[in-house]
């Protein structure tokens, strides 16, 4: 049902009955500054239709535009976010010129486009465009209000979103009003003028009423359209006009009084049996409503439906799919549960059985709930639950239905808690998982085979989640073969687990064997979040070896099929998106990495084992580290820790203190970096995954930490021999990623030992190493002292006599090590020119750098542009980055020197 889908991202269609409100459609007349414009009213007010007519006027005048229709299962921020996504891709694939619509672009997906993120996307974006968000109040997650608020914050200038919504959300509209950020229309500017209910009744209806009736009518109606409408639908039905004018008040309390008498009551019986059957339905279309009805003409009644102004909307071009106005669908259930009593039930089941039919196992359990048949509910639920986890990964959506459930309908349904345990296990409620498979094996006796696998399957993953690697190691061999003989999924879900702690121990071939079984089985379950899964692991095999470039293809397969599976932004590509930033960071593209992890930031705390959480906000931290935000880094470092602690994964708490270590030191402090030592790193964490090298570990070992610190303290003679041994062990280990960064340390060392020579040699081979892979960060990331040593080397390899075969190859990667990317570590006020073609700076960044430029603090900032901080260190992280600057004085420096700034 992709047709569903697009109808979400384009506005309904509205007949000859849209009345044109010049009054309001002046778009261009609403202040540049203006961020939001808000049309807030209750139903009937028109608020769809003014929305529809600024989104065509704006298509006409070449504006980029995106739409989004809500409603109240969007209430899922994943579900929000991928939508959000998709909406992205609209505004960036969107060339509209006069007459060409700018909603043409909305696709079934975002597809594969570079920048990804939610927030920075849309602040980057640099053409003027309007984003439409309809039926905003039936969003009541304040996760998804705090999204909102941020994308506010960082729309360009000349952006605006536009909110359709009965009632004001927790956005921060005082601010935005306070700011003159925000315009309102509420519902004195939405109620109809003389002129416009005049236009309404005349030229859209038809209606030949006179100048006094006219004034009467617009005055008891107050300008409410939907009254209005009310009144053109019963008039000409009327036997006595006048007098049928004289009695309408047109007001709210008479509604379903007219509706009753004047509409409904005279439509044919077959049209009035078809509107109370549908009203069900949220969205209709003719095969649905036939189901309903056991009528075969149900595209043409709706078709006439809409011909008589009946209060339907066509949702798409094709008019396959439409929906009733709200306050129609109301009235018309209200009737029908009157006079037709317990017969909703069977429409509600009747919907239900269509929707299963054709794949929408969401609608079927809802319509199956509605209906209260709890026990088709949970049979559903049963078949369908793996499936929406493991094909689409909505794992949100699993516990939803079972929290509808009463607790007697999960009594003795093993697929359906099974699917329960998978989903609180992947949102890492382990304690709720095991207190269902608790619930389970009470009731052992009654098991079937496939039941006893996928419950030792469902406890190892649960182990592993828990950061239980030893245990999940030692159960998944043990019961490897009893749980592979469960089918396709369970031998993908093993083999996944299995592989992934062979990976942590170094057993790197046997699991590469295993994870490409894995994935086939998972492709044949139909289980694309476990094949995503397995593609990962993969890419985590091949760059502990070193493989960078294979590895990154591996998370960029992983990430594509993903969002084949899920349009837009879900736990399946977080979990991608935070390997792949990862391997994408150590190439030294900082900029897609950072962008893939913003986009992704809202689902990286939930998305999948601990490791993909800790190196995708890790990753993050050092990406700001590098943009000059240290307090942003820190903040982020501490969202991790916070992460970490409410999970018990005490390994990723230590982790995020030798991050802080390595920070501190990078900042010229190992006073405090041994204090942090001292505070963060307790032997028994690291003694429980003895055998083990985790991927957030490696290759940034509690060992080659250890042993850095060393270095920058003065211990120099002790450093170069724990270091000598750590790389013998990681090259015995065939851990080569690991090896460079020992190889790059003991340069280090020796050179801080007074032993050039032999530094220079070591250094030289890990150089070498790293040129194929195009691994950078290492030597950058290490500061100063490799820098010096890596100019040494540069020096030597120009001597006369060093140009062999594959030195020019040799020598340029040199270049690039001491190049461009490394003036993070360049020294305040010493900028260096980038080589590389500038990317141009935004409006608002220039505005903000031309300010930084006349010393203004970041609070100065946010209050001559009237943003937040946020918003400030947003734009001059993106400015430091499209230039390569570390700090203020270097992006000014480095703006001038381009010709950016005066």
């Amino acid at each position: 049902m992709q047709s569903l889908l697009r109808a979400k991202l384009n506005p309904p269609l509205f007949g000859a009955s849209l009345v044109r409100r010049p009054r309001l459609e002046r778009f261009d007349e609403f202040g540049r500054g203006v961020k939001l414009i808000l049309v807030q009213a209750p139903a009937g007010f028109g608020k769809t239709a003014l929305l529809t007519q600024w989104h065509t006027t704006l298509n006409l005048a070449g504006v980029v535009t995106a739409w989004l229709t809500l409603d109240h299962d969007d209430n899922d921020v994943l579900r929000f976010a991928a939508y959000i996504g998709n909406a992205i891709a609209t505004l960036q694939a969107a060339r509209p010129g006069p007459g060409s619509p700018g909603h043409s672009h909305a696709t079934d997906r975002p597809g594969d486009y570079t920048a990804t993120e939610l927030i920075e996307q849309i602040g980057g974006l640099t053409r003027p465009f309007v984003f439409f968000l309809d039926d905003f109040e039936r969003i009541q997650n304040p996760e998804i209000h705090s999204l909102l608020r941020q994308i506010l914050d960082v729309l360009p200038i000349g952006a605006r979103i536009v909110l359709g919504t009965r009632k004001a959300p927790d956005i921060g509209l005082a601010r935005l009003h306070a700011h003159g950020q925000m315009l309102e229309f509420g519902v004195d500017a939405l109620r109809f003028s003389l002129l416009e209910t005049e236009a309404f009744l005349r030229n859209a209806h038809g209606l030949g009423v006179g100048a006094e009736d006219l004034s009467r009518l617009h005055a008891c109606s107050e300008g409410w359209v939907a009254g209005l409408q009310l009144f053109a639908l019963a008039f000409n039905a009327t036997d006595d006009p006048k007098a049928f004018v004289q009695r309408f008040s047109g007001a709210f309390a008479d509604v379903a009084d007219y509706l009753a008498e004047q509409v409904l009551a005279r439509q044919t019986e077959d049209m009035r049996t078809f509107l109370l059957k549908t009203s069900i339905l949220g969205r209709l279309s003719g095969a649905l409503c036939d189901a309903l009805t056991g009528r075969t003409d149900g595209a043409q009644m709706l078709l006439q439906v809409e011909k008589a102004n009946l209060f339907l909307q066509p949702l798409d071009g094709e008019r396959r799919w439409y929906r009733y106005h709200t306050l129609f669908s109301g009235f018309l259930r209200q009737r029908l549960e009157r006079e037709y009593g317990t017969e909703a039930t069977q429409l509600h089941h009747c919907a239900a059985l269509w929707y299963l039919e054709h794949d929408e196992p969401v609608e079927a359990v809802r319509h199956a709930l509605l209906g209260g048949d709890s026990e088709m509910a949970a049979r559903v639920m049963a078949e369908s639950g793996h499936l929406m986890i493991t094909r689409f990964g909505q794992v949100s959506a699993v516990i939803d239905w079972v929290g509808r459930l009463p607790a007697a309908a999960l009594k003795g349904n093993y697929r359906l808690q099974l699917a329960y345990g998978w989903a609180l296990c992947f949102l890492h409620r382990y304690k709720n998982a095991e207190d269902v498979l608790d619930e389970i094996e009470r009731h052992r006796l009654q098991w079937d085979a496939s039941t006893e696998k996928e419950v030792l399957a469902l406890r190892i993953a649960i182990q592993l989640y828990a950061d239980q690697v030893g245990a999940a190691h030692r159960q998944a061999q043990q019961q490897f073969d009893a749980i592979a003989g469960g089918g396709d999924f369970l031998f993908g879900v093993i083999a996944n687990v299995l592989a992934y702690c062979l990976n942590s121990s170094g057993k790197f071939d046997t699991a590469q064997e295993l994870l490409a079984r894995s994935r086939s089985s998972h492709s044949l379950a139909g289980s694309e979040f476990g094949a995503v899964y397995a593609e990962c692991f993969e890419g985590i095999g091949k760059l502990s070896q070193g493989q960078l470039q294979t590895a990154i293809a591996r998370y960029r397969a992983a990430l594509t099929r993903a969002r084949d599976v899920v349009p837009g932004y879900s736990l399946c590509t977080a979990f991608a998106a935070a390997f792949l930033s990862e391997a994408l960071y150590e190439s030294d593209a900082l900029l897609e990495a950072e962008r893939l992890l913003v986009s992704h930031l809202p689902h990286l705390k939930e998305c999948g084992v601990i490791d993909a959480t800790a190196i995708g906000y890790r990753t993050l931290a050092r990406i700001l580290h590098l943009r000059g935000s240290e307090r942003d880094a820190q903040a982020t470092l501490d969202e991790l820790e916070n992460i970490a602690l409410e999970r018990g994964a005490e390994r990723i708490v230590a982790t995020v203190g030798l991050e802080r270590i390595r920070l501190a030191l990078l900042a010229g402090d190992p006073r405090k970096a041994q204090d942090l030592w001292q505070r963060t790193q307790q032997r028994q964490i690291w003694q429980a995954y003895e055998g083990y090298c985790m991927p957030a570990n490696d290759p940034e070992t509690s060992a080659l930490a250890q042993l850095r610190l060393m270095i920058h303290e003065g211990n120099t003679k002790a450093a170069v021999s724990g270091l000598k041994r750590e790389l013998k062990r990681a090259e015995t280990q065939r851990r080569f990623r690991q090896a460079l960064l020992a190889r790059i340390l003991l340069a280090a060392a020796l050179d801080a030992s007074n032993e050039r020579r032999a530094a220079l040699r070591i250094l030289r081979c890990a150089v070498a190493d790293a040129q194929g892979e195009g691994q950078v960060r290492f030597f950058i990331d290490e500061g100063p002292a490799v820098r010096s040593l890596l100019l040494t080397l540069r020096e030597t390899e120009s001597a006369p006599g060093n140009s062999g075969d594959g030195q020019a190859g040799f020598t340029v990667f040199l270049d690039r090590l001491l190049g461009p990317a490394t003036q993070a570590t360049t020294p305040a006020g010493k900028a260096e020119v980038p080589t590389i073609p500038l990317e141009p700076l935004s409006a608002r960044e220039r505005k903000t750098l031309q300010l930084v430029a006349q010393g203004l603090s970041n609070q100065a900032l946010a209050d001559q542009l009237c943003v937040s901080e946020t918003t400030v260190r947003f734009h001059l992280r993106n400015a430091f980055a499209k230039l390569g600057a570390k700090n203020r004085t270097q992006a000014v420096a480095l703006a001038r020197s381009h010709g950016v700034l005066e």
